[in-house]
């Protein structure tokens, strides 16, 4: 991940394609990962630690991820699914901590905003142009994916399914706010990419087939079932279905 600064032009606007309501129009330097997940991070400078892929390695950086995506209005579509997100889990309902359990159980939140957030973060990824999002390529899923957070479709044919997983240091069980740009994955045939924020490594599979771990998915009744892992075990996909396999073996009820 390299560092990268804003610029001069932070608040100023350029013509040209939005990427959601494919109309001409100014552009505004939009946020791919939202600013919301970031405050947390900032320290006393506005600096947070940055993770470099799956190698372990941290660097300290300034500002989020930006790029010329969104009109002004299209912008407006993800505000509502992004401030559900930050009162729900900075305020009303975070994450216990320190968390000693193994696993999590999150429940009684609205699916909707919810589900529409993380959404638009994967797809997000996947038309910016930025180096630290190459990994995401939604490819045949990138196009009903637009319309459906457009609104100009009712509902997806093949929905990606959200998982959780809560990250924590190993000796305090503290929370571990850090954050990686996305890592690709398939397991057994199955693609997906897991992105870390707000405490966790979320896992979004996009396929025509049934993801893994079923059971752990985000459910429309508005309840994820997390497992607990520590920190240095996130590393990349393979590490975090390792620990969870390992706690797999106590008993859970779905």
């Amino acid at each position: 991940m390299k560092r990268f600064g804003i610029g001069s032009d932070y608040m100023t606007t350029e013509m040209g394609q939005c990427k959601l309501c494919l109309k001409v129009k100014p552009l505004q330097n939009s946020h791919i990962i939202p600013e919301l997940v970031f405050k947390p991070l900032y320290d006393d400078k506005h600096r947070f630690l940055g993770l470099h892929g799956d190698t372990g390695k941290y660097s300290i950086e300034q500002k989020g991820f930006r790029e010329r995506l969104l009109c002004e209005e299209c912008e407006k579509i993800f505000q509502p699914y992004e401030h559900y997100f930050s009162i729900l889990w900075y305020k009303s309902y975070p994450l216990p901590n320190p968390v000693n359990d193994w696993c999590v159980e999150r429940k009684g939140f609205d699916f909707e905003p919810f589900y529409r957030f993380h959404l638009s973060i994967l797809w997000r990824a996947s038309v910016a142009q930025r180096s630290e999002f190459s990994a995401v390529a939604l490819g045949p899923f990138e196009e009903p994916l637009r319309q459906f957070l457009l609104g100009a479709a009712a509902s997806l044919q093949f929905e990606p399914t959200v998982h959780g997983m809560i990250l924590r240091f190993p000796q305090t069980h503290e929370i571990w706010n850090g954050l990686r740009p996305p890592l690709r994955f398939s397991h057994n045939g199955v693609t997906g990419y897991t992105f870390v924020f707000g405490g966790c490594s979320w896992i979004y599979y996009v396929s025509k087939q049934k993801g893994p771990f079923e059971p752990l998915r985000l459910r429309r009744l508005g309840t994820i079932i997390m497992p607990v892992i520590d920190y240095t075990e996130e590393g990349g996909i393979t590490q975090a279905l390792k620990a969870w396999q390992k706690t797999s073996r106590r008993k859970i009820n779905f």
